[in-house]
């Protein structure tokens, strides 16, 4: 497992070092020693620099800086021109105390030669030297890498991606420095830093009412008054909305003629946001919580996303830009049959395909074959339509443009009456292949070896068969590759996916040893080039949720250490958007799975997991647009179908989820519903107790599901889900300590469904709270400093600091500390 880890651009401060870094604001090196400025002259030559800080002084790749920064360009071309950026950093590696270390293969960091200023802000933050950081922060300029974009495509996703990652890290350090600082009366220190903070995000409701609380406490009337309007001019004019319920009640409490005391208003300030939450002991929430805001602002950005498909999350494309293979050629599809027809349908599947291509796969271009310059394509898709009896069969296959190999084929086919279906399906899978192809296309060896690429893109469409995977095809095929190609990292990581999937399901004798080899594929891909293993911290991921399922902050930290060493793999993310709801923390989680899809706007998981969020955040109608979407590209996605059936079950639409759980006949259905005959006949009984509302259709569903669920024949989830929904809280919570009795606690490592939209009514009863100590979630909140978001509902019944100090048989106040 790695290492719990939090991903910070800089080095700790140091007084022995020798180079000082400013990132925020236009970039600069100093040189302590000679007394002069440092910085290069090249713009590639600052941005290399700035790439390695950010690695925490991890060896990056010279094939990856190329990748990063020359994307544009041929191999060859690109690894010249890094040369000779190298060449500009040369005075910085000349003797011990150089900055830079550039070997044949690798450049890093030495971390014993540089002081940045994002570290030195951390430090003071963390040591509490609020009015120096405050002096600090007024120097700060209001761009990490100023000067450094319009690079390189790929640089300018990056330098995006972590101009927000550290964006969010300062917010949250000023926001927890401030914090402390009221605790020990600092109201003056505050005013001042919660000022500085304000400047760098207006719109940020937590940091205006800590400052408000300050100003108050300094009896600063003037100041408090404008900085609550200048809040209120920045929530209008950025996001059309105006200040939360709670930040309207603390103005008027402390404005108005029985304004309170400074300490009775402080925790009401201190409330942490989704981007401030500090891994300190949490603080109580506030019972006069209104998450009405927030709701507002996310479903302003999904509701656009959701029409007009765009991007929707920290300013990333809406695909991502290629880094090393810039160029598909696009052969014209060919009728087999030479019938017109035939001839018609080939040309409107091509042109779906390379629609689709253009819109999800931004920055990568689709040429034709006979134009000008598209020899220089690195991959070449062609296709061929024919008839088999009356219906449509498409062929696609995609080769190596430059070495004639072919890396991927399939056939797709369907009747005519589904002719626009099957186009869009050969697109989007088409789309995904290419896609896996540019992510493992800048490894060298897989540019090296297209055989080994070939061997690899098989092996992702055989895991989509359940009867080649139990045959174990894909690990096959990703021996074979990693043999031929033993440093093709990315194939060596999904190795060790499919090794520990195999060792969940295999017989009993072969899942020791399948995990182990699972443990030491992972390590040493991670070993070799973190930023190609994104799926080995996968594994890491789930190897620990299966190991040690009650370590939540492990588990959390293999996730955070893996999304910062390979940022371009979406499923680190997912995960990461997943967990968090499976904590109790989907207003956290919602930004994970939008970058996510951001990443991957066609893959399945992460368009049905982003549907999950919204419906654990109480927007059932925004979920089951996200779910329409992520279905119109996999229409037979089993766990697509699932999340769409299970938000019509449970918001109230009976009718709608009945025929989903038995489609017509005809035209050919997708019959796509995870459940065996009896779990049917209990979802049946449960839709018709909510359609009739009879206590005793009620009691029918319950037994119904109960029986289902402990023959093995339904998921617990909608167990929990029904009853719930059905209002029987005491079978529900019978139920749910029926089921973490068993010999294998169904709770362990799958709780998450604990905290989705329909198990609302449960967390509001104080039942609920011995289940979460149980499942590790109150441990989990104590580390992390935060509370589950219902606990910040102004209805809720009960206080939750004080259910956590009576499961824990601790004083409210000891609690809390």
């Amino acid at each position: 497992m790695s290492k719990p880890t939090t991903r910070v651009l800089s080095f700790p401060e140091l007084s022995t070092a020798r180079f000082e870094l400013r990132s925020w604001g236009e970039f600069s090196l100093f040189d302590r020693h000679l007394r002069q400025d440092s910085t290069p002259r090249g713009r590639k030559a600052r941005a290399v620099i700035g790439y390695l800080a950010a690695q925490g002084g991890d060896a990056v790749s010279r094939e990856r800086l190329a990748a990063l920064l020359w994307s544009e360009r041929g191999e060859h071309q690109a690894r010249a021109s890094l040369r000779q950026t190298l060449l500009e950093l040369k005075p910085h590696s000349a003797d011990a105390a150089g900055l830079v270390t550039i070997d044949r293969d690798h450049v890093r960091l030495n971390p014993h030669a540089l002081n940045t200023d994002v570290g030195r802000l951390a430090a003071l933050a963390r040591n509490g030297e609020l009015d120096t950081l405050s002096d600090a922060l007024a120097d700060v300029g209001d761009r990490l890498y100023a000067g450094l974009d319009g690079l390189d495509p790929a640089f300018d996703e990056w330098l995006a991606l972590e101009r927000r990652v550290q964006h969010d890290h300062l917010i949250a350090l000023l926001a927890a420095a401030a914090r402390r600082g009221l605790a020990e009366s600092e109201y003056g220190s505050v005013s001042r830093l919660a000022s500085e903070a304000q400047a760098l995000e207006e719109t940020n409701e937590a940091i205006a009412q800590i400052g408000m609380t300050a100003d108050h406490a300094c009896g600063d009337t003037s100041a408090l008054r404008r900085r609550y309007h200048r809040l209120c001019e920045a929530l209008k004019h950025e996001l059309g909305i105006t200040p939360s319920p709670e930040t309207k009640a603390l103005f008027s409490e402390l404005t108005g003629p029985g304004a309170v005391s400074p300490g009775a208003s402080t925790q009401s300030a201190a409330e942490p946001s989704p981007a401030s939450q500090s891994p300190t002991a949490p603080t109580a929430p506030t019972r006069s919580w209104a998450r009405g805001w927030r709701i507002a602002a996310v479903a302003l950005i999904v509701v656009a996303a959701v029409t007009a498909g765009a991007v929707w999350f920290l300013r990333l494309p809406a695909g991502r830009a290629p880094a090393a293979i810039p160029r598909v050629a696009i052969a014209p599809f060919v009728a087999l049959d030479g019938d017109p027809s035939s001839q018609a349908f080939a040309r409107r599947l091509q042109d779906q395909v390379a629609g689709v291509l253009k819109d999800n796969l931004v920055g990568l271009s689709v040429v034709d074959p006979a134009a000008a310059g598209a020899k220089a394509a690195d991959l070449k898709l062609s296709g061929t339509v024919s008839r088999d009896g009356g219906d449509w069969r498409v062929r696609t296959s995609l080769e190596d443009a430059r070495k004639g190999v072919t890396l991927w084929a399939r056939e797709f086919k369907r009747p005519p009456a589904q002719e626009s279906t099957l186009q869009l399906e050969t697109a989007v899978n088409t789309a995904e292949v290419i896609d896996d192809a540019i992510d493992a296309r800048h490894e060298k060896a897989a540019r090296r070896d297209p055989r080994a690429l070939a061997l690899a893109l098989q092996s992702m469409d055989a895991i989509k068969s359940p009867a080649l995977m139990n045959r174990g095809e894909p690990r096959r095929l990703l021996e074979e590759a990693v043999a031929r190609a033993p440093d093709f990292v990315a194939a060596r990581a999904h190795l060790a996916l499919v090794l520990f999937f195999e060792g969940q399901t295999g017989a009993v004798g072969e899942r020791t040893p399948l995990i182990l080899r699972a443990h030491q594929e992972a390590d040493a891909s991670i070993r070799r080039d973190p930023s190609a293993a994104g799926s080995a911290y996968d594994t890491q991921y789930l190897m620990a949720r299966v190991e040690t399922p009650n370590d939540l902050v492990g588990a959390e930290n293999i996730l955070i250490n893996g999304s910062a060493k390979a940022p371009r793999f979406p499923y680190l993310h997912m995960h990461r958007c997943r967990f968090l709801v499976e904590v109790g923390l989907a207003r956290a989680a919602l930004p994970y799975c939008q970058r996510a899809l951001a990443l991957r706007p066609l893959a399945s998981p992460l368009g049905y997991r982003y549907a999950e969020a919204l419906s654990a955040l109480g927007m059932p109608e925004l979920a089951t647009r996200a779910i329409d979407k992520a279905i119109s590209f996999h229409p037979e996605h089993m766990e697509t179908r699932r999340v769409q059936f299970e938000l019509a079950a449970f918001n109230g639409a009976p009718d709608a989820a009945a025929a989903l759980l038995h489609p017509p006949a005809d035209p050919d259905p997708c019959n796509c519903m995870p459940f065996k005959p009896e779990g049917v006949q209990a979802m049946d009984s449960y839709l018709t107790a909510r359609r009739s509302g009879r206590p005793q259709d009620a009691d029918k569903a319950v037994a119904a599901l109960r029986s289902a669920v402990f023959h093995g024949q339904l998921h617990p989830r909608y167990l929990v889900f029904g009853a719930a929904a059905l209002g029987r809280l005491d079978d529900a919570f019978a139920m749910l300590d029926q089921l973490a009795k068993r010999p294998e606690p169904l709770l362990v490592g799958d709780p998450g469904y604990l905290f989705e939209g329909p198990s609302a009514p449960l967390q509001r009863d104080p039942r609920f709270w011995p289940l979460a100590a149980r499942a590790g979630y109150l441990r989990y909140w104590r580390a992390r400093g935060v509370w589950p978001d219902f606990c910040r509902d102004p209805t809720l019944p009960y206080d939750c600091r004080t259910e956590a100090a009576r499961v824990n048989g601790a004083s409210p106040s000891k609690a809390a500390r």
